[in-house]
């Protein structure tokens, strides 16, 4: 054989036995390949079981998470009425609570009324002295009723003056006190100056017309607050309870109740002048504002209180109104220096000002009211208006003086006035005595004598009875009047019999 073949024979028998070495080798890695494989896709097989099982939970999962939401939108519903319900309740809880405070408040305050109301003055020897000056009065009184006297306004101010003497008694802190009452409209801005005078806002104001109660002001240390009685009881009261009783006193009570309560006091250091008394007179109702005779009596009894006048006009109403003109014209008025201020001058313009001021003098000058001057304020804005607040603490300073009060010496007036009245009227029925004397003398010489005698006869009767009870009357003015001047000096001077019997000697 050729060589060359045998070489190729050996050539290919060693690429056989390569190949089948690296065949066997590679089939053998394939065998772990597909080994491998196999492991594998048994463990694809087995994620994909676990994959199917878990997307059988998921679905699962997805239908409980469906049936929860659903449940929980079922419970939010559920929940959203009970919440309704409950803020529901909460609400009518929290009704309920404000009516409970409410009644609460309301008890509280009957209460404080029933202890105000019930409060009275201790007995003591001044005012057992001034009870018999009393007894006298009605005695007085009791006479003229049963000899059918005409007493015109003598009982009254007779009575006007026991009123100043009891306060004085029982209250000693107003007797030498300077009263100034801010009076005027309702809305005319009286308790909102007081308010900016003290500089802080302690009185309340009212945006309706209420008929509120008199309310004092002084300066004192102890800056409490007292109401008092028409029986001259004095109860201390919480400044919360103020405003019930100046402003819806009438609306729960009648007007008997509402009468029982005689002013309130407020005391405070707020106020600068230690001899004045600021009167706070409730506002009474103009024109146009269904004004009622009350409103005008309230006005009137701060007026008689006072020594002095503020009155007060908003300038919101322009010019002084015929209402106010007339209370200035009052008899009740004369020898008070009145003080005319026209509040709320933000409202106006400077020209619109001077116009209303100018044309309130002319009305004035032509009703014949004194006055001491006119002022022009804002209690909101006092610092705008300087010249008008300068005069009036001006008016404050000149009025800032001690009053020396001589009830001895008004007393003994009323008594005098009194004897004087009886005795014109007696001078009167002496003179128509003489002409029906004249009468019946010539009536004798009439041809019809009878009927005409006969009645002046009974006319001349009567008028002698009437002679007689006015002269009996004259003796007990006379007597009671040392009767009353001796008690009054042993209630309103027991303890200041110097200046009694000064007061006294001066009299004889």
């Amino acid at each position: 054989m050729d060589i060359s073949i045998i070489l190729s024979i050996a050539i290919i028998f060693i690429f056989m036995i390569i190949l089948i070495i690296v065949i066997c080798k590679y089939k053998n890695k394939i065998n772990i390949l597909n080994k491998i494989v196999f492991e594998k896709e048994t463990d694809c097989n087995k994620v994909k079981t676990e994959l199917q099982d878990a997307n059988i939970k998921i679905e699962k999962k997805e239908t409980d998470i469906k049936n929860i939401n659903s449940e929980l939108t079922e419970y939010k519903n559920k929940l959203s009425k009970k919440e309704s319900d409950y803020n529901k309740v909460e609400t009518e809880l929290k009704e309920t609570n404000i009516k409970l405070e409410e009644k609460e408040e309301s008890i509280f305050n009957h209460k404080k009324v029933l202890d105000i109301l019930s409060e009275r003055a201790e007995e003591t020897e001044s005012t057992k002295s001034f009870h018999k000056i009393r007894e006298i009065y009605n005695y007085l009184i009791n006479k003229c009723i049963e000899y059918d006297l005409p007493s015109g306004k003598l009982f009254k101010n007779f009575d006007e003056l026991l009123e100043k003497i009891e306060e004085a008694i029982n209250f000693p802190l107003f007797y030498h006190k300077n009263i100034i009452a801010l009076c005027g409209q309702f809305s005319s801005g009286k308790t909102s100056m007081i308010n900016s005078f003290l500089g802080e806002d302690i009185l309340p104001t009212s945006i309706e017309p209420t008929t509120a109660i008199n309310t004092f002001v002084v300066y004192e240390k102890d800056n409490d607050l007292y109401i008092r009685n028409c029986f001259s009881g004095q109860t201390k009261v919480d400044k919360r309870f103020y405003k019930f009783v100046t402003h819806n006193f009438t609306k729960e009570y009648d007007k008997d109740v509402h009468n029982m309560v005689k002013y309130v006091s407020l005391h405070t250091q707020k106020l600068k002048y230690e001899n004045i008394a600021l009167l706070d007179t409730p506002g009474y109702t103009g024109q146009g504002q269904d004004a009622t005779e009350d409103d005008s009596n309230m006005a009137m009894k701060g007026i008689a209180q006072a020594d002095n006048v503020i009155w007060v006009v908003s300038m919101e109403n322009g010019t002084i109104k015929n209402n106010d003109l007339e209370f200035l014209e009052k008899e009740e008025l004369n020898g008070k220096d009145i003080l005319i201020v026209f509040n709320k001058a933000d409202i106006q313009s400077e020209e619109d000002i001077d116009k209303i001021v100018e044309e309130s003098k002319n009305q004035l000058e032509v009703r014949g009211i004194d006055y001491k001057d006119i002022v022009v304020y804002s209690s909101l804005y006092p610092e705008d208006y300087k010249e008008g607040e300068k005069k009036l603490f001006e008016f404050f300073e000149s009025e800032n003086n001690s009053i020396e009060r001589n009830y001895l010496e008004d007393l003994n007036k009323i008594f005098d006035e009194f004897v004087e009245y009886y005795e014109d009227m007696d001078e009167d029925l002496a003179i128509y005595t003489e002409a029906l004397n004249i009468v019946k003398i010539k009536s004798a010489f009439s041809t019809i004598i009878g009927a005409k005698n006969k009645s002046i006869d009974n006319s001349m009767k009567k008028v002698k009875e009437n002679r007689l009870n006015i002269k009996d009357f004259i003796n007990d003015l006379k007597n009671n009047k040392e009767k009353c001047l001796d008690l009054l000096g042993d209630s309103l001077y027991s303890k200041n019999r110097e200046e009694y019997n000064r007061h006294r000697k001066n009299l004889k």
